[in-house]
């Protein structure tokens, strides 16, 4: 009934909500009409597969006749065909002998059974469920389209039966409305400061609302032109924006600063507004260009890379060029009508007065000791290139998207009820830890093109709650072995709490110890990464080993083998070399020289085998909107049974392992290629601690002094490492360039060469007081 509600209902309910694309099913049991044959039965009457099959198609079908006019009024003709029920079935005619019908329950049984599935899914460990994966068109607003389906869904639960329950299990728009919240926080946050030190700086309250109006205006007039160029908000765009305020500022303040100066010097307002836009205009316009141009070789990033970076180096250049514009053409005006009036000279500011006291002996002392200065200078390039190399290395930093993607790979014949039974009990125990709002599990694929997963690969996405709802853990403190007076505890417990919120990588570590299954290879990953890794690399976890050659069977050794030899390697989680080799097959292999003998062919064995194992439905089974198929099989005694097993073919009743050889064996599930050969997997999860560049160099050491390749097979890494490779090889070329950009700009602001030089030697010092941040914080 589940099924059906969602094929027959839900699914055409929310197909109807604009942009989504398809909405593909998942677990339950499909209905079907399954007529089982005793073939000793058909052979008895002489009956082949060929008619039961005809008789079905032609027992369950409506014909129209047209129309009659009967007293003037039209009736449409319709011949009334369509079986109502497994008795309809039952009583279908196949044919006659000596004038007796015989029926489809002559020569087997009509039952109403469930399909054979090909996906299987479970919630919170409560055993078999239904669900179903809305799928947005491409290039739609996805926050848009989830809100427009959540209100179809309250709309669908009035008409769901009492004992039904309509419960989402991952929704991306909490994800999307976290990140946007949170980044616009932070962009208020921003904005506050920067005016906070504008106004401790100008200390003239007219001055500071030039800047203030400046800022409003030019984020408006950037979200206007996102708008009008299709610019979706979202975490990158919004990024961008960000990155640019503190730089979108500084024209106003230079020239606003200006005037001030000019002020004090005597000029009039208009003179002095005048000559400032004059003095400052060209290196504020070069200066804005600058720091545009520095974000080009974002633009270079192809693949994934620049689909993440792009949106944000369109609204940071953006930003800078609708700052450019209003501070020559906007900012002048405001300052002529609101900076008037007595304006302090810079030594009556007192927070101006202590910075220049602090920094008056700096100064001094840097002339005194330059040569030790340029030493140090010098000293600075090189610890650059030491602590850049101390750095860890990955792709992107991870997004925190509230969701887990659990993905254990277990080997490709695992059964269909052996599967679901690992899916209950993992569930069951996910579901039992604090910190998790809902499981969903499902193995195999769901009912679309877009899933062609295997039985052997789970994917169970857990929900989260917030991270101020998860559970404390104690945290030992310097005082905690002390042996002090309870009341002094008390007092260092409220400044240094012996209790911390558990962290994301502990709370996973807890979950891979918890659901530990032998035979399962466990891999963590989230939702949005899982998919976009898997798409652009065909790796499902973060890291990964592409292993090339022309034999499948030795690319699955070799990948088994480099995951014996990585396993216990220091930052990795878990490894996993693929078994796609390994998949249990039951071939039944025709002998043509017999089959000549009994006036068969190949065809007629394959269409047997088709028709009675394969269920091809032979005709629909129509209850008003539902439809389900109408199928041919054999009792599964007959099917577990397959050398004995006697079929008809034609006109005999044939010993199936008379004219077939019927032989269990192993062959390969899958076969992959790239790069015009076949290629074996690796599936890597890093500690989440451990960062990518780490685990490659450990893993490297290993694979070096122990794995010895075959002539003509070699491996490659894969997952982010491949996006990280790409970037840095496209960014070795481009900075070059772009440094040379910004070394003719300079030149042209100056138009001397010693003031240019004098310019650029700032970057090594910044390059060097970045590098030392990240190394401090311990960014990768």
């Amino acid at each position: 009934e589940l099924w059906a509600l969602q094929n027959f209902y839900i699914k055409y309910a929310l197909l109807s909500v604009p942009d989504v694309a398809e909405v593909a099913s998942v677990g339950g049991y499909e209905r079907e009409y399954r007529v089982l044959l005793k073939p000793e039965k058909l052979y008895q009457y002489g009956i082949s597969l060929r008619e039961v099959y005809d008789a079905l198609r032609k027992t369950n079908v409506e014909m129209g006749g047209k129309y009659v006019e009967i007293n003037e009024r039209e009736f449409l003709i319709r011949a009334v065909g369509y079986a109502q029920s497994v008795e309809d079935l039952a009583r279908t005619v196949i044919t006659y002998r000596g004038g007796v019908p015989i029926r489809i329950k002559d020569i087997g049984e009509v039952v109403e059974t469930a399909a054979y599935r090909m996906g299987v899914a479970d919630y919170q460990g409560m055993g078999d469920t239904v669900g179903g994966i809305v799928i947005m068109r491409f290039g739609a607003d996805a926050y848009k389209v989830i809100k427009n389906v959540k209100a179809k869904i309250e709309e669908i639960k009035k008409g769901l039966p009492e004992d039904v329950e309509l419960v989402p299990v991952y929704d991306r728009s909490t994800l999307i409305e976290r990140a946007i919240d949170n980044l616009k926080t932070k962009l208020i946050e921003e904005s506050i400061v920067v005016l906070a030190i504008v106004g401790l700086f100008l200390f003239h309250v007219q001055s500071a609302l030039v800047i203030i109006i400046f800022l409003v205006v030019s984020l408006l007039a950037t979200f206007i032109t996102m708008n009008h160029l299709g610019i979706t908000s979202n975490i990158m765009s919004l990024g961008g924006i960000a990155i640019a305020i503190g730089t979108m500022v500084d024209a106003a303040i230079v020239l606003v600063e200006n005037v001030h100066r000019r002020r004090e010097e005597g000029d009039d307002l208009i003179t002095a507004v005048t000559h400032s836009a004059k003095d400052v205009g060209k290196p504020i316009f070069l200066a804005l260009l600058i720091v545009t141009v520095s974000f080009v070789p974002l633009f270079a990033l192809e693949g994934q890379a620049g689909r993440l970076f792009k949106p944000l180096v369109a609204t940071k250049t953006l930003s800078m060029l609708v700052a450019a514009i209003i501070s020559v053409f906007i900012v002048p005006v405001l300052i002529y009508y609101l900076v008037r009036g007595h304006i302090p000279p810079e030594d009556k500011n007192p927070f101006v007065r202590l910075l220049k006291k602090v920094y008056d002996p700096l100064f001094h002392g840097a002339v005194r000791f330059r040569y030790l200065m340029l030493v140090a200078f010098v000293g600075m390039g090189g610890a650059t290139v030491y602590l850049y190399e101390k750095l860890g290395r990955e792709f992107m930093p991870p997004l925190n998207e509230g969701t887990l993607l659990y993905m254990p790979t277990s080997v490709p014949s695992v059964s269909r009820q052996e599967i679901f039974r690992v899916i209950n009990i993992q569930d069951r125990i996910l579901a039992q830890f604090p910190e998790v709002e809902s499981v969903f599990g499902k193995a195999g694929r769901a009912e679309t093109a877009t899933d062609p997963a295997p039985f052997s690969m789970v994917e169970t996405f857990i929900t989260l709650k917030p991270e101020h709802e998860w559970r404390k853990v104690k945290e030992e403190r310097f005082y905690s072995s002390w042996d002090l007076p309870e009341f002094i505890k008390d007092i260092l417990r409220k400044l240094f709490p012996e209790e911390r919120t558990i962290t994301f990588t502990e709370l996973i570590r807890e979950m891979d110890r918890a659901i530990s299954v032998p035979g399962l290879s466990n891999m963590w990953t989230m939702p949005i990464k899982g998919r976009i890794d898997m798409i652009t690399t065909g790796i499902q976890t973060p890291l990964g080993i592409k292993i090339y050659g022309d034999d499948i069977n030795v690319l699955n050794e070799i990948a088994q083998h480099i995951e014996q030899l990585l396993k216990n390697v220091d930052g990795v989680m878990s490894v996993f070399g693929e078994r796609s080799a390994e998949a249990s097959y039951v071939e039944i292999r025709p002998r043509r020289d017999v089959l000549e003998r009994y006036g068969l062919t190949v065809a007629d064995i394959n269409m047997a085998v088709a028709k009675l194992f394969a269920n091809s439905p032979a005709s629909t089974m129509i209850l008003g909107r539902e439809r389900y198929g109408i199928t041919l099989g054999v009792p599964l005694d007959y099917r577990y049974d397959l050398e004995n097993l006697i079929i008809p073919l034609k006109d005999r009743l044939v010993p199936l392992s008379a004219v077939v050889d019927v032989v269990r064996t192993e062959s390969p599930i899958s076969i992959k290629s790239e790069n015009g050969l076949l290629t074996s997997y690796v599936f890597i999860t890093p500690d989440p601690d451990t960062d990518m560049g780490t685990v490659i160099k450990r893993a490297e050491k290993v694979l070096a002094e122990k794995l010895h390749l075959p002539k003509g097979y070699y491996y490659e890494w894969s997952g982010q490492f491949e996006y990280w490779k790409k970037a840095l090889e496209n960014l070795k070329v481009i900075i070059p360039l772009v440094i040379l950009l910004i070394v003719l700009l300079v030149y042209f602001t100056f138009s001397k060469l010693f003031e240019t030089v004098l310019v650029l030697l700032t970057l090594p010092v910044a390059t060097f007081g970045g590098v030392l941040l990240m190394y401090v914080l311990d960014y990768n």
